[in-house]
Formats: C-alpha cells, structure tokens, sequence
C-alpha cells in the first residue's frame, strides 16, 4: 500500500518538475504580413484578418519586372514607369506624360512650300509631318505679254509665274469675233480695264474666240466689276438658294460646273472693296476647265445678275 502511494507521489513530482523547465503552456503569436495596394499597404495575420491601418508605400526606383515593363513616352503616347515599396514589394505604376511634336522647318526641299501646295514642318523626334498652313500662292508679273491674235480672234494677254513655270491668260471678253444676242447690250467706259459686256435681260448672252499657244487645264475666273456699288449691293450673284443658275458658261459647247457657288450678295462678294460708291472689279471663280488651242466662251444670263464681264481669267494648275 505503502509501495503505491510512493509510486503516486513520484509521478506528481515529475510532472511538476517538467512543468517547472518549460513555463506556462502559450499560444504562439499569429503570423503577420503586409498587403501592397496602389494607394498604400497594411498588416494581415494569419486568417487575412486586417489588423493594421493603411500606410503609405516607401518607394524606391525600380525598373520593373516580367509582368510590370516601362514603356517610353513618344510624341503623342504617355509612357509609364515603376517603382516598388521597400516594405511590401508593390510594384506601383506611374504615368510619364507624352513628349508633344517639336516641329522644325523640314530641310527636304520636296516638303516646302510652294506656290501651289502648302510647306511641310517635320517633327524632330518622331518625323511626322504636318502643314504649315497655305500655299504660297502665284506670283504674277506685272505687264502681261501680248500674244499675237489670230485672225478675228479675242486679246490674249499672259502672265508668267516669278516663282514657278505656271502662266496665266487674260481673254478681253468683248474682242475679237465677239458675238451678242439680239436684244442684248452693251457698253463700255466705266471699268478701269477698259470696257465690257453687260446683259440687261434673262436670256441674254454673249460669245467670242480666242486662241491659246498650248492646250491648258486650270482655273476658269471671270473677271466682273460693278459701278454704282451702293444701289446694288442687296442684289444676288450666281446662285440662288434653290441651286438655280444666274448664269450659264460654256467653254467649247462644254458647261463649266458652277455647283461650288453659293448665293452672294453684292456687298459679300466686294466687300472690303469699295467705300459704297465707286466702281470695283474682282476676279471671280467659275470652275475647272480644260482648253485646246482653238476656244469658244459662250455666256448666258438666265436669271437676274446684275454684274458687268471685263474679261476672263485662265489660272494654270
């Protein structure tokens, strides 16, 4: 009996004493890590539970990695680049803004500018090209040479481009096998070119020859003027709202395409021009035309136009 109660007493004693070595039985601290956002980053524990408030990223340069590659800016895309949190390894993207064009005048003498197309401006960077606005425009000389007539044909004058090989003719609408309907009128004196052809009435019309040294594709101006500016300046010219034609012209039995005017008044289409009382003249654009050397200009007035011809103009392309 006694045996056993020392036996009892012995096992106690050990299970004390190996309690003693060790301490209190505990509950290991719970795992803690961190989550990377863009905006910042916080502790986790084991189970994902937050047990942190958000802080913010330490960030350093990084130059990316398999999955986050800078891309360079250009001319007119952001690029963008990376760096990464010291603490949480977040990679955080960053945007790098576009460089924009740096236009320079092209040194290519193709992308200049000329008298019929606009100048090139290149982009030193990435070498896109854009306008630099309009063409130069034609440079016309002065005094037009006299081209010799052929038999009862109209005055030709032409006029040389200074800048380019492109020429210009003036036809003196009133010369030269001139032609007008019956009932039609004319008169001369009041325009500083010296005469003209004025078609009082709706149905009225005119034509006349002339001869050119080449064939010619360009543009067809009719060169009009008006005296007494003021009293006319409510009145229409061209076209009239419903697309019906004023005026009809036909180069060698073929219609000029009247179709890009538009309804003008008197007052828009000189305007600038006059101080309301004088006379003044303008060269008008009719259309694209294609000439051979030997040319008919007929002119119809088929509804009011009270405008008065002096000439018309040839413009090479």
């Amino acid at each position: 009996m006694k045996k056993t109660k020392l036996i009892g007493l012995a096992t106690l004693f050990l299970t004390l004493g190996v309690a003693g070595c060790f301490g209190p039985t505990e509950t290991p601290e719970t795992e803690q890590t961190y989550v990377g956002k863009t905006e910042g980053h916080y502790k986790i524990d084991s189970k994902g539970n937050k047990v942190s408030e958000l802080e913010p990223h330490v960030l350093v340069d990084s130059d990316g990695d398999a999955t986050h590659k800078p891309v360079e800016p250009t001319c007119e895309l952001n690029g963008k680049t990376y760096k990464v949190c010291e603490v949480c390894k977040k990679m955080v993207e960053q945007s790098v803004p576009a460089l924009d064009h740096n236009w320079v005048s092209s040194t290519d003498p193709a992308k200049a500018a000329t008298c019929t197309r606009a100048g090139l401006l290149e982009c030193s960077r990435c070498g896109k090209t854009k306008e630099t606005g309009k063409a130069l425009g034609h440079t016309w000389s002065t005094n037009g040479e006299a081209l010799t007539a052929t038999g009862n044909n109209a005055a030709v004058k032409k006029y040389s481009c200074t800048a380019c090989s492109a020429a210009s003719y003036e036809i003196d609408a009133k010369t030269g096998n001139f032609q007008l309907a019956s009932g039609s009128s004319w008169k001369s004196g009041n325009n500083p070119e010296s005469g003209s052809v004025k078609l009082n009435g709706d149905g009225q019309s005119f034509s006349f020859t002339f001869n050119l040294p080449n064939g010619f594709t360009g543009k067809m101006y009719q060169r009009a003027f008006m005296d007494n500016y003021s009293s006319n300046s409510s009145k229409k010219a061209f076209y009239e709202t419903d697309n019906t034609a004023n005026i009809e012209v036909s180069v060698n039995s073929n219609k000029v395409d009247l179709s890009s005017q538009n309804t003008v008044t008197f007052e828009q289409l000189f305007n600038g021009e006059t101080n309301g009382s004088d006379t003044v003249f303008k060269d008008i654009l009719l259309g694209d035309v294609t000439l051979g050397t030997a040319n008919t200009i007929s002119y119809k007035r088929v509804k009011t136009l009270n405008m008065t011809v002096s000439a018309f103009i040839f413009v090479q392309d």
